[in-house]
């Protein structure tokens, strides 16, 4: 596991989980609507980050920082937005910017995001990035629980297909 920078704390959680499928299948604007996915996808990452602090009995979240757990939380964002067929390009940028600000706080989860795009072709990235996008669609069509992060965040091989 390549970890990027190790010195940034997460956001807290919300008070309130969000209302998952319920919310996202409603009839809402548009930017009622994505700003129920962010809420949805950044409350399902923190939940994922929390076992492992849990876990490890520990605050910080040095391990997050790293190349597949970016890669990860880029591909959650991305497959919610194939989910529900968002085609904007501006908005995809906007909302991966978002979540990343909402999980990291607003310096951190700028730099995160930027770090994000730029590792597209990374190796370790795209396997991660493949397993949020799968596991974020999963959760948005069946309500499958979502653990990829965790797993990666305890260091499990990347290796196993989609279910790490």
């Amino acid at each position: 596991m390549k970890i990027i920078d190790d010195s940034q704390n997460l956001q807290p959680l919300p008070n309130e989980a969000c209302h998952y499928t319920e919310d996202i299948k409603k009839d809402l604007d548009t930017d009622g609507r994505i700003e129920c996915i962010i809420d949805c996808i950044c409350f399902l990452i923190r939940m994922q980050v929390e076992l492992i602090i849990q876990k490890k009995r520990r605050r910080s979240d040095g391990q997050l920082m790293t190349i597949e757990s970016l890669g990860y939380i880029f591909g959650f964002v991305d497959g919610a937005q194939i989910a529900i067929k968002l085609q904007d390009m501006d908005l995809k940028i906007e909302m991966l910017v978002a979540v990343m600000i909402t999980i990291f706080g607003e310096q951190t989860g700028s730099d995160a995001a930027r770090k994000a795009l730029e590792l597209q072709r990374d190796g370790d990235f795209d396997k991660a990035r493949k397993i949020g996008g799968q596991q974020a669609i999963d959760f948005l069509r069946d309500k499958s629980i979502t653990m990829g992060l965790t797993h990666i965040l305890l260091g499990h091989s990347l290796d196993k297909g989609n279910k790490p």
